[in-house]
């Protein structure tokens, strides 16, 4: 899991945190799902990670979790995504200062025991965060760099920023999705300008669902999902994608990688 390495992720929040942090508690259930997934982002010891890595984590044994490489002080918050009776999946957002990253964590239940079996982390290349920092110090955008700027500002949000700008657009992002369906090409330019989106497309795999994708970079890719059903919806995966979850409903956000 080279390329999604969580360990060097944190040197530069531990950099930037401005205030002073101290170490949660685990208050979930001993054993427990939610308890392993604390352990390895919260606490500052985890030494028995042998005893609850498998698959490709096993190779990550003598690296530090999380929760060691900062010592037990970021603040740790949990969402499960799904939870089944052999598998579960959880996103996770740890917080230092005034600096949050997120990530997702892949279990299995192992003979009654749950295992992590995957940490995932949707990084892009630096020099796109860099672009987002240097356009928002300009004082004056033209249109085009504008709708540049919306779109990789929004590319590289937390989960939460992007849920809180589909569920405080619904009116619009409905609109796009009338004027995609009707060929309005006036009104989708407008409409995908004003809400910082890429394009809205369909997919063959999954033709129930309509995509509107936020950006891409190479395999990477980070946007949102309408459908009506569910089950209509791509599996969530290790590799392919790696989070989906319901913001409104019919609507979903999703990530690729």
């Amino acid at each position: 899991m080279e390329k999604f390495k969580y360990i060097a992720l944190f040197f530069f929040l531990m950099q930037m945190a401005v205030s002073p942090l101290f170490a949660q508690n685990n208050s979930y259930t001993n054993g427990s799902a939610e308890w392993l997934v604390y352990r390895f982002f919260g606490e500052k010891s985890f030494p028995d990670k042998d005893n609850y890595y498998t698959g490709e984590m096993v190779l990550d044994i003598k690296n530090p979790s999380v929760g060691e490489e900062l010592n037990g002080v970021g603040a740790v918050t949990l969402r499960q995504i799904y939870k089944q009776s052999i598998s579960a999946m959880f996103a996770v957002t740890v917080k230092v200062g005034e600096n949050a990253t997120e990530f997702y964590s892949y279990l299995l239940n192992v003979n009654g025991k749950w295992m992590i079996q995957a940490i995932r982390k949707f990084l892009l290349p630096k020099f796109i965060y860099q672009t987002v920092d240097s356009l928002s110090q300009l004082e004056q955008l033209s249109d085009s760099t504008n709708s540049l700027f919306r779109m990789l500002k929004l590319m590289t949000s937390t989960d939460e920023v992007i849920k809180t700008h589909l569920s405080e657009n619904a009116g619009s992002f409905n609109a796009l999705l009338s004027a995609f369906e009707s060929k309005d090409k006036d009104n989708f330019i407008r409409l995908i300008n004003e809400l910082g989106l890429n394009s809205v497309f369909k997919d063959r795999k999954y033709p129930n669902c309509t995509f509107i994708q936020i950006g891409s970079f190479k395999s990477m890719e980070v946007g949102y999902i309408k459908t009506n059903d569910d089950s209509h919806l791509p599996k969530i995966s290790q590799n392919g994608f790696i989070y989906i979850e319901e913001i409104i409903p019919g609507w979903y956000i999703y990530r690729v990688i």
